[in-house]
């Protein structure tokens, strides 16, 4: 990706002014939706079946979370309930399967914590059996934190008129402070790179008090992917380029440890026990669609730096079976294949620019698009995040060689979204220039955050791309660029003046408020929350996540169980907002301490075991 903008920098002489900043405070912690103060989701919604999941914050060591699952938003026409334990071994997240739903409906979902506190409600759907007429998901990618406020996700969550949000990988980054993305009120936490499982989930826990990807999570269903920066940046199966062993471990370890925080705060359905890594999938659509999900990331991809070639590969053997039988047997009037890396061909006067994408993996590629034209599989869609900009693409892989000017030989389109927060270019390339190298690439926009509304009818697939006019500042504008469609049996785009409609109705949008505003036991009003302790237990570090209220002059403090201060540090003035500080405290003795922040008056905390 960097290569890549590296490229398209050349060739521009645009020049830009840094951005300037006028912001509200940073990460917020809504004090009326205590314990449940990450929020509520819902993921990988089938005919019958959804994921629903909050987190707990509390400081027993384990608790009993009710769920309920209704018919209606007043929670009245209960279908399903239950109670799930939660522990530190699973970072107190809960995660719960519901079965047996009916097809193509609505639901209503909330928590309950032991003392009858309820979470926000979720509005989830499930998907259609039945023959359908239309189907419709937003799609987005690479939400980085530094880099800016989450308007995307905001102005999706505003939107009633469409069934599902499609991630496609980035949902957080790996970067520490001023690695990649210094906005002055977005920093992350923690402010090292993430390595260990600790370093994962406090990461997870920040992005999930954003408020607005909690009000996109509380009213749709999300169908989730990984890309690289769930683990480190341009990973492949046995490395990354951002990790190096001699500084940050063994990378099997911080593979595994990520994919443990991923599958503990993401509502993803875990498909394979005895392979948590395989997250390959899909999901039918009722007669109109059938989606593919891939993983070109991490189960079994080869470096992208090794030499091209017939054994080089991006998806794998397994997963590439898996796909081409499923397009075979797929009766479904639209394959749509999400997945992360760009398909479609960016050349420059026939030079790869970019090996992270397939242009990488061409013998994997060709061996793909061999298939589809060798079964005669019509009405191929991709989609495509990672590269944080804009494209409508053919893919050029027909049997015959491409032919733009008529529209000939393409296998398939590919719609890929901008991101939510992460750069893209200060600057737009010139089309007729980008078409000239790749008459295939139909319209591209290098400069703008967004995303995209997929949407699937039985004439054709149209992609609708929406920007945003800033991520510096929170932001309500957004503007739609352009719209590409590709009509039923036909391989190629054709541009749109007018953005599709939906043929259906949603029910409301679930409210916002919850029915019980009750402080929560571990919260000080005067001064804030300690949202967890990482790692618990510990052996040389512990860290306190806590949000303050307020300007405070805060120390940090462990106390052993007599109550006695055996450490303490000053950390200066706090502003409002979200905070992550750890300790060296492998000096202490094996035992039970617990592990403050105080303002001098007020003290907010964890306890926290040593280990070793």
């Amino acid at each position: 990706m960097k290569n890549l903008l590296l490229f398209f920098t050349f060739l521009s002489f645009f020049s830009f002014a840094n951005a300037q900043y006028d912001l509200p405070e940073r990460s917020y912690v809504n004090e009326a939706i205590a314990p449940f103060y990450h929020g509520v989701a819902s993921g990988d919604a089938t005919a019958d079946k959804v994921i629903i999941w909050t987190r707990i914050t509390t400081d027993a060591g384990s608790a009993n979370v009710k769920w309920r699952i209704a018919k209606d938003s007043l929670m009245q026409k209960i279908v399903d309930e239950g109670v799930f334990t939660t522990d530190a071994t699973r970072d107190f997240t809960v995660k719960v399967d519901v079965q047996d739903l009916e097809e193509n409906t609505w639901y209503f979902f909330e928590f309950e914590d032991e003392q009858g506190r309820l979470s926000q409600r979720g509005r989830t759907k499930t998907t259609p059996i039945s023959d359908i007429s239309n189907f419709r998901a937003a799609v987005v990618s690479c939400a980085s934190y530094p880099h800016g406020y989450f308007n995307v996700y905001d102005r999706i969550s505003e939107r009633n008129d469409i069934n599902a949000v499609i991630h496609l990988g980035d949902y957080i980054y790996e970067y520490g402070l001023n690695e990649y993305g210094n906005h002055p009120q977005r920093k992350p936490s923690p402010e090292n790179d993430i390595v260990t499982l600790s370093d994962y989930r406090t990461r997870y826990s920040q992005a999930h008090l954003d408020t607005m990807l909690q009000k996109l999570h509380q009213q749709y269903p999300f169908y989730n992917i990984w890309d690289d920066h769930e683990f480190a940046n341009n990973s492949w199966r046995d490395g990354a380029e951002n990790h190096n062993p001699a500084k940050q471990g063994d990378w099997a370890a911080r593979k595994s440890a990520a994919l443990q925080a991923y599958l503990e705060w993401v509502p993803i359905r875990e498909i394979d026990l005895d392979d948590k890594f395989k997250i390959y999938r899909s999901l039918k659509i009722g007669n109109l669609a059938e989606i593919f999900f891939l993983d070109t990331r991490i189960i079994d991809r080869d470096n992208e730096t090794s030499p091209d070639g017939p054994n080089k590969k991006l998806i794998g053997e397994v997963q590439m079976e898996w796909l081409q039988q499923g397009l075979k047997n797929s009766t479904a009037q639209w394959k749509v294949i999400a997945q992360q890396v760009m398909v479609a061909p960016m050349l420059a006067f026939g030079l790869t620019l970019n090996t992270d994408q397939w242009d990488g993996y061409t013998f994997e590629r060709k061996r793909l698009f061999d298939f589809i034209n060798n079964n005669n599989i019509k009405n191929i869609v991709v989609l495509t995040g990672d590269i944080h900009t804009f494209w409508a693409n053919d893919l050029p892989f027909g049997k015959e060689p491409y032919n733009a000017d008529h529209r000939e030989n393409s296998a398939g389109v590919e719609f890929v979204c901008s991101a939510v927060s992460s750069p893209g270019l200060p600057f737009s390339v010139s089309q007729a220039l980008l078409n000239a190298l790749n008459p295939h690439i139909r319209d591209s926009k290098l400069d703008r955050r967004g995303f995209l509304i997929l949407d699937l009818k039985n004439d054709r697939a149209q992609g609708d791309f929406y920007h945003i006019r800033t991520v510096n500042q929170v932001n309500n504008v957004v503007n739609r660029w352009v719209s590409y469609y590709a009509p039923d049996q036909v391989s190629t785009l054709f541009k749109n003046k007018e953005e599709e409609q939906a043929d259906f109705t949603n029910i409301d949008f679930v409210p916002r408020n919850i029915r019980d505003k009750s402080a929560t036991a571990i919260h000080d009003r005067d001064m804030g929350v300690a949202m967890g302790a990482y790692p618990n237990p510990f052996i040389a570090t512990v860290g306190l996540q806590y949000y303050v209220d307020k300007v405070s002059n805060i120390q940090l403090q462990i106390f052993d169980m007599s109550g006695r201060i055996v450490f303490e540090k000053d950390l200066g003035n706090r502003g409002r907002g979200l905070y992550y500080d750890t300790v060296e405290a492998g000096f202490l003795p094996i035992g039970q301490y617990r592990i403050n922040v105080t303002d001098g008056i007020h003290q907010i905390g964890r306890n926290v075991i040593k280990a070793q």
